[in-house]
C-alpha cells in the first residue's frame, strides 16, 4: 500500500465488466461497472486508524459473502466514467482534547482536530449522483441539555492535539485548525469542542493531507455561545491549497454558535 498523501480521488475509467479497488484507510472499496448498473462492495479491516492508500484498476472479482455491503445502482448508459470526491461529514463533530485544560480570560489557544471523511461518487459524463457514503461510520452522539433541546452529531475517534508534533494523519480524516480566543472575564474549561465540519470546504496542502477551512471561536461573554469565523489568519491551509470539495452548508457571514455544549447522556 502506499503512504496516506496518496491522491485517492478524482475521475476515473472503469470499462464494463472491469473490477477496481480502492483501499482508503481501513476502507476496502469494489467498484464494478456491470451492463446497465453500477456495483459498490464494502468491507472494513479491524484497524480503524490504518493510514495506508491503495488504487488497482484491474483488481480481481471481490467474494460478497466476505464483505460488510452490496449497492447497486442502475444505469441506462454505457457510460464508464467515475469521480470520487472527499467531503467533510453531513453532520457536526463533537471531539475532545487529549486531557481538558483551561484557556484564562483574554488568551488564546490553537488545537488541532481531526474529524471523519465522507466519499461522493458520480457516474457518468454527466455526473449522475449515485452515493454519499462515510469511509468509516463514526458513532452518534447527542449535544444539548435534554432529549427534546440539541442536536444529533458524530463523536470523533480522535482527541484534539495542541501539536502537530506526531499528529495522526489519515488518507480518510481531515484536519482542522482551531483557533479558541477567549475575551470573556471568566476561565473557559474546554472538555468537549463542538465542530461544524459541514460549513467547512476541504483542502490538499503540498504534503498531500486534507485539510479545512480554517475555524475560529471567539468567547465574548460566559456561557458556550462564540463567534464562528472561518478561514480568518490560515493558521495551517493557506489559500492557495488546491480546493477539492466545497462546503456542504456554506454560510456567508460569522454565527454566533455554541461551540462547547454538554452532552446529554
Amino acid at each position: 500500500m502506499q503512504p496516506a498523501s496518496v491522491k485517492w480521488w478524482g475521475a476515473f475509467d472503469i470499462p464494463m465488466g472491469q473490477v477496481a479497488l480502492w483501499r482508503i484507510g481501513p476502507l476496502n472499496l469494489w467498484v464494478q461497472r456491470l451492463p446497465g448498473e453500477w456495483r459498490f462492495t464494502q468491507r472494513l479491516e479491524e484497524d480503524g486508524f490504518d493510514a495506508s492508500v491503495g488504487i488497482d484498476l484491474t483488481a480481481a472479482q471481490p467474494d460478497e459473502r466476505e464483505t460488510d455491503a452490496v449497492h447497486r445502482f442502475g444505469f441506462s448508459t454505457d457510460d464508464t466514467r467515475l469521480v470520487l470526491t472527499p467531503l467533510c461529514a453531513d453532520r457536526h463533530v463533537i471531539s475532545r482534547p487529549e486531557k481538558p485544560f483551561t484557556i484564562p480570560p483574554g488568551e488564546e489557544s490553537v488545537l488541532y482536530v481531526g474529524t471523519p471523511l465522507w466519499i461522493r461518487i458520480e457516474a457518468g459524463n454527466r455526473k449522475t449522483f449515485l452515493t454519499d457514503m462515510p469511509i468509516v461510520q463514526p458513532s452518534d452522539t447527542w449535544v444539548g441539555e435534554s432529549t427534546r433541546e440539541g442536536d444529533l452529531c458524530y463523536a470523533s475517534r480522535t482527541r484534539c492535539r495542541l501539536h502537530l508534533e506526531g499528529f495522526p494523519f489519515h488518507p480518510h480524516r481531515g484536519t482542522t485548525a482551531v483557533t479558541l480566543q477567549n475575551h470573556a472575564d471568566s476561565p473557559l474549561a474546554l472538555e468537549r469542542l463542538n465542530l461544524p465540519v459541514v460549513h467547512l470546504a476541504l483542502h490538499r496542502k503540498e504534503d498531500g493531507n486534507l485539510w479545512t477551512d480554517d475555524v475560529r471561536f471567539e468567547r465574548t461573554g460566559a456561557g458556550d455561545m462564540v463567534e464562528l469565523k472561518l478561514g480568518d489568519n490560515w493558521k495551517q491551509t493557506p489559500k492557495n491549497a488546491e480546493l477539492v470539495a466545497a462546503p456542504r452548508e456554506p454560510v456567508n457571514r460569522n454565527l454566533m454558535f455554541r461551540a462547547f455544549s454538554s452532552l446529554f447522556n
